[in-house]
């Protein structure tokens, strides 16, 4: 089976070299540049830097690994072989995506690696190992299992309409942990400290996290003020924030509101920490985090 990639960028790259690793035939590649693929090429054996509808011409399955907003412009613009296999790596589109493939008689998919993956280099490092969302009609449904089995990845069909939940579920884990992140290091570097600083002793906290995450779920994992109902720490927390990186308070609140909404209070198997034992309102608390986050929002509005 020849194995075609277009789009040679962090996750075609990555893709295509563990591809190769694994004694699979990746023939052509093709890039936005003819350096991007010549690139990638060279680093493959028997890989050759061609156009996009060469690729599409000699290869049994494509990799279409472009920006999301390219995915069906590509599909659209070039000719495709019956019963070629011709997936996408999106985690939010479906393989509908590929609509102008099925026309064709091609067969559409898509094969999503849920791992973040900020450069080629992280691709090689983390995707084995990860989870691949598969979306395909057999047997290019089976074809796309059995790749991501020699990835040593786990895979799973994610269907149409369940991509956008699980894209969106990506996001929240993925993406906004590192945005949570920056804002505890903004924190600290507002007391003084470096980047560097912060994150040697920020990263081993969120390592533990990671670690009680998997080894107790995200109920009993969860530990802080709001999960022992602690509100005076709470108001602590934000007078901080607010003091010294103002524009993090409303995500501290919103987290807040967000662990009081999904009953992440409750720990250690007891009432939760809005259990009898708590003399915190919790309605009060609400109202409270509710108000902060308001005024948050309106001050992001109007400044």
């Amino acid at each position: 089976m020849n194995i075609g990639v277009i789009g040679p960028g962090r996750v075609g790259t990555g893709l295509a070299r563990l591809l190769a690793d694994r004694g699979y035939t990746v023939r052509s590649v093709s890039g936005k540049t003819r350096a991007h693929a010549e690139r990638l090429a060279a680093a493959l054996p028997h890989c050759e830097a061609t156009s996009p509808q060469a690729v599409a011409d000699t290869c049994d399955l494509v990799f279409i690994t472009v920006p999301d907003n390219a995915i069906t412009a590509v599909a659209h613009d070039l000719n495709w072989q019956r019963e070629q296999g011709v997936v996408h790596c999106s985690g939010a589109l479906s393989a509908a995506a590929l609509a102008a493939v099925a026309q064709q008689g091609a067969v559409p998919g898509a094969f999503h690696p849920l791992q973040t993956l900020p450069d080629a280099q992280a691709a090689l490092a983390n995707l084995p190992g990860s989870f691949i969302g598969i979306e395909a009609e057999e047997p290019l449904f089976g074809q796309l299992a059995r790749i991501a089995e020699s990835l040593d990845c786990t895979w799973g069909s994610v269907p149409a309409a369940a991509r956008p939940a699980y894209h969106a579920a990506a996001v929240l884990v993925s993406n906004y942990t590192v945005a949570l992140a920056h804002a505890g290091v903004e924190l600290w570097q507002a007391i003084g400290k470096s980047e560097q600083e912060a994150l040697h002793a920020l990263l081993p906290l969120l390592q533990g996290a990671v670690h009680n995450l998997r080894r107790l779920g995200p109920t009993a994992a969860l530990t802080g003020p709001v999960a022992r109902g602690d509100w005076a720490t709470v108001q602590q927390n934000l007078a901080a924030i607010d003091e010294n990186a103002p524009q993090h308070t409303f995500v501290y609140a919103a987290m807040a509101l967000a662990m009081i909404y999904n009953n992440l209070a409750a720990i250690d198997g007891n009432d939760g920490a809005f259990g009898k034992d708590c003399a915190v309102d919790k309605t009060a608390l609400e109202r409270e985090l509710q108000a902060l986050l308001s005024a948050a929002l309106k001050n992001r509005g109007t400044s």
